[in-house]
């Protein structure tokens, strides 16, 4: 039985670099199928219509016209922060209103709706966790146990010697997909509130340093419980490393 899976990304740069990675490191008895949505409002709407197994969005989509999710978006960045931070809510609040004008992190809400419905969600960004626009996203998933994959080694040269910002979709994919099949196992909860699971996503980051670098069948260094081995399963089943 094929898994869905929706890929939320405005730009064509992005979207193309997703599917060759799926071209020529996914294996095809994975039997995955991806869709793609461009924006917020189209994704919303495959939410609806779709019985996705897993979502992987961009953060940062254009802004739509202002109604009360906006508001409730910023609402919701501005707590996580100020919990972090240990900051005056109203303090936080203006901070965090003045950062989104010509993009939103969307996400969140496309978070909130998967949250509801139990869909596994993974945000992926070129950009930086710790940068003033995706600082309080940062915040707010971790609250949520939802995975960011960021860009923390900056910008390349593309062929044309333009600069070119990278988004690491080999941990993405990776990630998502250790979270569908964790969530059939049950090593993966999601409710309303928040998704949890028996790895940190520390740990998710280290055993996929260590297999990206060492390969799937090396023995992990560290311990070996059920948890990593399953991770490790996983690789070796949808994955060509």
């Amino acid at each position: 039985m094929s898994t869905k899976l929706l890929v939320v990304e405005d730009s064509p740069r992005h979207r193309e670099e997703a599917l060759n990675f799926v071209s020529k490191h996914i294996k095809k008895s994975a039997q995955l199928e991806l869709d793609f949505a461009t924006s917020f409002s189209e994704a919303k709407m495959m939410v609806q219509k779709t019985c996705y197994g897993g979502i992987l969005t961009d953060i940062f989509m254009p802004t739509e016209s202002e109604n009360d999710e906006q508001l409730s978006l910023k609402a919701s960045l501005a707590k996580a922060r100020a919990r972090e931070y240990m900051e005056a809510i109203e303090d936080t609040a203006k901070y965090v209103a003045s950062l989104y004008i010509d993009e939103m992190p969307y996400a969140v809400l496309l978070a909130e709706t998967a949250l509801r419905e139990k869909i596994p969600i993974v945000f992926i960004t070129d950009t930086y966790h710790h940068g003033d626009k995706t600082e309080p996203v940062n915040s707010w998933s971790k609250f949520k146990g939802i995975p960011l994959i960021d860009n923390e080694d900056g910008e390349e040269n593309d062929h044309r010697g333009k600069n070119v910002v990278q988004k690491n979709w080999q941990k993405g994919f990776l990630t998502l997909l250790w979270m569908v099949e964790g969530k059939k196992s049950n090593t993966v909860i999601i409710n309303s509130e928040e998704i949890k699971s028996d790895l940190s996503f520390g740990w998710i980051n280290s055993l996929l340093e260590d297999i990206l670098f060492n390969g799937p069948k090396r023995r992990l260094s560290h311990r070996n419980d059920e948890g990593k081995e399953g991770f490790r399963e996983m690789v070796e089943k949808f994955f060509i490393i």
